[in-house]
């Protein structure tokens, strides 16, 4: 690495760290409903670019999630538990942003927002075969973990037998 591409990348790496920081003051000094209703665009493409860049990505999923549920939903789908996903291949983290995303939805919709979750046809079934998925949800839906395929299963069935609409 040049001097030049050293000094850029420590200039930038302030840059970020500072701005992070000033973030995470920001979260503690935010209350928690303040995001409730927001209809602005530009907030949830910043919450859901936080989500992507994984900046505070758990406290930004419960903002997104009281502006726009489909949203979040959306973001779980693309980051977390979608088709293709690997979850191995990300740095760190996946079970506390998992947890703390998948309960944050149920908070705010009950097992229908699961449900809607799991019946998205962008979600991974596969993702059951993970204990981590299956610990999280079995925390969330206080469920034994032995007990979240018979209940995904349901869902699911339940929903095929449902008239499309």
């Amino acid at each position: 690495m040049s001097d030049e591409q050293m000094r850029r990348f420590i200039q930038a790496a302030r840059r970020a760290t500072d701005a992070s920081s000033e973030l995470q003051e920001l979260w503690r000094e935010i209350p928690e409903d303040a995001f409730l209703g927001v209809q602005e665009r530009e907030v949830s493409e910043l919450l859901w670019k936080l989500i992507y860049y994984r900046i505070s990505p758990a406290a930004a999923f419960g903002a997104l999630r009281k502006c726009d549920m489909s949203r979040a939903r959306d973001a779980l789908i693309r980051f977390y538990v979608g088709k293709g996903l690997n979850p191995d291949r990300k740095y760190g983290g996946y079970v506390f942003e998992l947890d703390t995303m998948i309960g944050d939805l149920f908070e705010e919709g009950g097992e229908t927002a699961l449900r809607l979750l799991v019946n998205d046809a962008q979600f991974d079934p596969e993702k059951f075969s993970d204990p981590r998925v299956i610990g999280v949800f079995a925390e969330v839906l206080d469920i034994e973990p032995a007990e979240v395929l018979p209940w995904y299963q349901r869902v699911v069935t339940s929903a095929e037998a449902q008239p499309p609409t």
